[in-house]
């Protein structure tokens, strides 16, 4: 592909008229001189051509990535070819999630390659096989652009940006009639998680002191007790995700990203702390999934990278499913909670993932702009 360059138009426009002038006014210096500029232009077009000829590319890059993460892919172009070398070669990548990089080499010997790392940030999740190399070059002054575009098999998914919702950070959650309980004393303290050194700025009220006798004794130093945070802290959850919303509910593709995004937080932090999850999703015909290992959190992994919203979930399939539900429930939606919050409501143990409230300029207290 060969693309007019504005140097370039500007060479060929004035090429052609000079030559027509001379052919007009009988003046063969015009036209020797617009002749010169046609010349010079063809001459471009063939060595612009001839530059990318036979151009291929190698590309590793990582196979499992996060959206938002920058990652770094090694990019090396060859040149087969024995006597002619590339110049001026431009690279551009494009794949999984939408990603785009852009990479510059002056130079490429021929019989050899050039190449170099990338750093590639990923806007958004999505699954590939393959990667697409673009290889542009302006050679040799800018009159024309080349183009020459090449797919290279590479195996790539990237999951969705995990954000923990704040509900599940909280002591208490936000509960189907909008009502709050109390937290427990596990939830509001944190628990155990073990004993360590005793560091500047450490409370004195933290100090284990039965195992600091013995740790001192001994020419150790005071104990302190260590807590996780408190939090959300259940046996067991069910992460529950659809996507219906009364009438005249807006349809949003970005809050549905948000979702999937706030769900793969949840599962995360959950799984973090050993608690197992069962995923049941609208998107996956209500199919429920069990997660409590790596391979589990994998598949699931790669089920939300490919995941595509459902366009037609009842309300009655909402609330016939969260009838057979039990125990502690996360709810997430990419609809407004008014829309279907009273599908959901009569569990102690819910929590509602507001996915309105982590919009930029929002806040979990009641969406006023900052």
């Amino acid at each position: 592909m060969v693309r007019i360059e504005n140097r370039g138009s500007v060479v060929i426009g004035a090429s052609g008229a000079l030559a027509a002038a001379g052919l007009l006014l009988v003046d063969g210096a015009l036209i020797a001189i617009g002749l010169a500029g046609g010349l010079l232009a063809a001459l471009a077009w063939g060595m612009g051509r001839r530059n990318l000829r036979r151009l291929a590319a190698d590309l590793e890059a990582p196979a499992v990535a996060q959206a938002g993460d920058e990652v770094r892919m090694a990019v090396r172009v060859r040149n087969p070819r024995r006597l002619v070398d590339a110049f001026r070669v431009r690279i551009g990548l494009g794949g999984a999630g939408g990603f785009e990089a852009q990479g510059f080499l002056p130079w490429i010997a021929a019989g050899s390659d050039a190449g170099g790392e990338l750093k590639v940030e990923l806007p958004g999740r999505g699954v590939g096989t393959t990667v697409e190399v673009v290889l542009t070059s302006d050679f040799p002054w800018g009159i024309f652009r080349n183009e020459r575009r090449a797919i290279v098999a590479h195996e790539m998914r990237v999951l969705p940006r995990p954000v923990v919702p704040v509900e599940l950070l909280m002591g208490a959650g936000a509960l189907g009639a909008g009502e709050r309980r109390r937290p427990g004393a596990r939830e509001a303290t944190g628990e155990l998680r073990g004993l360590r050194d005793h560091r500047s700025g450490d409370r004195m009220r933290t100090v284990a002191w039965a195992p600091s006798v013995k740790s001192v004794a001994q020419g150790g130093n005071l104990l302190v007790r260590e807590l996780d945070p408190p939090g959300f802290r259940p046996e067991r959850v069910v992460l529950f995700f659809h996507s219906y919303g009364a009438d005249r509910a807006l349809i949003r593709p970005d809050r549905f990203e948000r979702a999937l995004s706030l769900a793969w937080g949840a599962v995360r932090r959950l799984r973090a702390r050993r608690v197992p999850v069962t995923w049941m999703a609208d998107f996956e015909e209500w199919i429920p999934r069990e997660v409590s290992g790596r391979e589990s959190m994998s598949r699931l992994g790669d089920a939300l990278s490919r995941a595509r919203r459902a366009a037609s979930t009842e309300a009655h399939e909402v609330e016939a499913r969260f009838q057979d539900l039990g125990g502690e429930v996360v709810v997430v939606s990419d609809m407004p909670p008014d829309s279907w919050s009273g599908l959901v409501a009569g569990c102690e143990g819910l929590r509602l993932i507001d996915v309105t409230a982590y919009e930029r300029g929002r806040s979990l207290k009641g969406g006023a702009r900052a």
